[in-house]
């Protein structure tokens, strides 16, 4: 599982937009890395080794969480360019300083 996270992550190389790459960086980093070792932590058993799995869980729900929210911010970004700047139907079509960028 290791191996298969770190070859993963190696493959996703930033580009342009970089928001998007946390998306599946942080997915990789939640799902796989963070709650597949908390899952192998509690199968050990015993306070110490649940505690650890709650810790890791809990990072790994934040990690989650955050490419959720990088995924949506992404999605949001191409609806509003193109209610903006769509050459046809876009309401800043006209506008010299939005369509110089």
């Amino acid at each position: 599982m290791a191996i298969f996270a770190v070859l993963a992550a190696v493959a996703v190389t930033p580009s342009w937009p970089v928001w998007f790459w946390y998306h599946p960086a942080a997915m990789l980093l939640g799902y796989v890395v963070l709650m597949g070792n908390a899952t192998l932590v509690k199968k050990i058993g015993g306070l110490r080794a649940t505690k650890i799995h709650g810790y890791l869980m809990g990072a790994a729900s934040v990690a989650a969480a955050f490419g959720l929210i990088c995924l949506l911010s992404t999605f949001s970004m191409a609806v509003a360019g193109t209610g903006l700047l769509d050459p046809h139907i876009g309401m800043m079509k006209t506008s010299k300083t939005a369509s110089s960028f």
